[in-house]
């Protein structure tokens, strides 16, 4: 009897659907025709018939963006776990998208939030994103990533942070976690994989992927931990210098963001299966009244 084959899924071991859903490319084609195709330009050619990972800038929404309509490779992006589940849209959506929300916006943020929770899974699972956790359920997107890489896919990461480097102008400081896939996936399929550094610029429209940088995979990892995201984040820089001189679109909106909430962001990093949106969320604004009252006092 002949095996059936199985598809990708980003919250199952696989799905019975090999492929995408109708009505994800349906959606993808209707926001094409608003959305001017980014220029994209490369370094140099990327392989053929093999993947890659691509670690790329935020620029707000302008990087998931141009990748998922613009960039013509099959690929699947890191996305957040809490958007792939709806159960856990509403209260991620409160904390990310209103933090500040208070009074009638509170009371229309939630039944916003609320709406979201039926709309944001269905997409995120039928455009095949790889959930990321910040558990030692991580092992799960590194998991779904070696998978993306033996399908010769390529994956597409965003491991910008909010937390600003004095020595680049146009990248943040980068998450560590991303780089330990590399050893994963030489692991998993044998293959040393090519990360291609990114600078999306939403202000010119257009796309720069630099040269490949490597992980050698009988060394430590975190020996060439260091060296490697300082590789990652230079490429970076450079790509962007490669252009004329342009704004600079931010990691996210919340760049004003204060000191004490970038860092219960990070304390939650470290427990996620403990974490409750909710708790953290109620927590932050009273900090913050406590801030403001103290600002103001002074």
């Amino acid at each position: 009897m002949k095996e059936k084959k199985r598809g990708f899924s980003s919250v199952k071991p696989y799905s019975r659907r090999v492929k995408k859903h109708p009505f994800i490319k349906l959606l993808s084609s209707f926001f094409g025709l608003f959305v001017k195709d980014a220029e994209i330009i490369y370094s140099e050619p990327l392989p053929e018939n093999e993947g890659v990972i691509i670690v790329s800038n935020h620029a707000i929404d302008y990087g998931p963006k141009v990748f998922l309509l613009s960039y013509k490779r099959k690929a699947r992006h890191w996305g957040d776990s809490a958007l792939c589940y709806q159960k856990t849209v509403h209260d991620h959506s409160m904390l990310y998208f209103f933090p500040d929300a208070h009074g009638i916006g509170k009371f229309f943020a939630h039944i916003f939030s609320f709406i979201l929770s039926f709309i944001l899974p269905p997409i995120f699972r039928g455009l095949e994103v790889i959930p990321v956790y910040r558990s030692t359920k991580i092992v799960t997107t590194f998991e779904k990533t070696a998978e993306t890489i033996a399908e010769n896919k390529d994956v597409i990461i965003f491991p910008e942070t909010e937390v600003k480097n004095p020595n680049y102008k146009y990248v943040n400081n980068l998450n560590n976690g991303f780089i330990r896939v590399a050893n994963y996936c030489y692991r998993q399929t044998g293959r040393v994989v090519k990360f291609y550094p990114a600078y999306a610029c939403k202000s010119l429209n257009k796309l720069l992927i630099g040269n490949p940088i490597t992980i050698d995979p009988e060394v430590s990892e975190k020996s060439q931990l260091r060296d490697f995201k300082r590789k990652i984040s230079d490429e970076i820089e450079r790509l962007a210098m490669t252009l004329p001189e342009h704004p600079i679109t931010p990691f996210n909106l919340a760049t004003d963001r204060p000191e004490f909430l970038r860092q219960e962001l990070v304390k939650k990093y470290g427990d996620n299966e403990k974490y409750s949106y909710k708790d953290l969320r109620e927590h932050l604004l009273k900090e913050k009244e406590k801030a403001d009252q103290l600002k103001g006092d002074q």
